[in-house]
């Protein structure tokens, strides 16, 4: 079974993602300098935004890097207005290295939970700094497929 994909079903969505994507895990799509997105559906939306919440507590206890922005913003997560965590982190010591091969310094993630088409949905999306980012949009081509941020 191939790894490689170029299309997505998103909570009952069909989205284009182009040749450059692959699955690393279940409900985890990677496009290389494009940015990445994991999500999973859930019985309620109360257990969707506990999940974002436990996946941001995770984030926030990993050793090897430093917060350096933390912020609630609107954005618009498949054209439903909501708010979402937007995290910054900064890697240090040997982290750095491993993500300075890439080019990579510091990772933005996003982390959301929302119905969404009459699925509760929570859904982590990041990119590294030297992503390909859009001036107007400021995200990478696979977020700007899911979020737009209201700035």
């Amino acid at each position: 079974m191939s790894r490689e994909i170029s299309r997505v079903n998103f909570a009952g969505k069909e989205i284009e993602l182009g040749n450059n994507c692959y699955w690393t895990f279940l409900n985890t799509v990677q496009c290389p300098y494009f940015g990445e997105m994991n999500w999973s559906v859930h019985k309620t939306l109360e257990d969707a935004k506990e999940t974002v919440e436990n996946q941001l507590k995770i984030a926030k206890s990993r050793k090897g890097g430093k917060i350096i922005s933390e912020e609630d913003i609107d954005i618009e997560f498949q054209d439903i207005p909501v708010k979402a965590k937007r995290l910054i982190y900064d890697f240090t010591g040997w982290k750095s290295v491993l993500a300075g091969i890439s080019g990579g310094k510091t990772l933005t993630i996003y982390y959301v939970a929302e119905n969404v088409r009459r699925k509760n949905i929570s859904c982590t999306m990041s990119f590294w700094n030297n992503d390909e980012i859009h001036p107007d949009s400021k995200l990478p081509p696979l977020l700007e497929k899911i979020i737009k941020v209201k700035e």
